[in-house]
């Protein structure tokens, strides 16, 4: 498990976030097809579990609205850290 932060524009914020997640593979490694043993390694991605705000400044209604954006739009913003990640 990972767990650090990273800066992401969230709608017309720029917010910290503290994150959590994991590295995962997508291989199935050792396998036989027609007599012939093969290894798949298959690619290695960063899967996000988590995205928290650290809020600093904001007032309640930016709040409300970041928190918002990021559960309407977990799915971009965590491919966002995991690009983040894979770099």
């Amino acid at each position: 498990m990972t767990k650090d932060t990273a800066h992401l524009r969230i709608g017309d914020f720029n917010v910290k976030v503290e994150y959590t997640g994991r590295w995962e593979n997508d291989g199935i490694g050792w396998y036989d097809y027609w007599g012939h043993v093969q290894f798949d390694k298959g690619n290695d991605y960063f899967m996000v579990d988590e995205i928290n705000p650290i809020f600093t400044d904001e007032n309640p209604d930016e709040i409300t609205r970041i928190i918002g954006l990021i559960n309407d739009n977990f799915d971009e913003y965590a491919e966002a850290i995991a690009e983040l990640q894979e770099e």
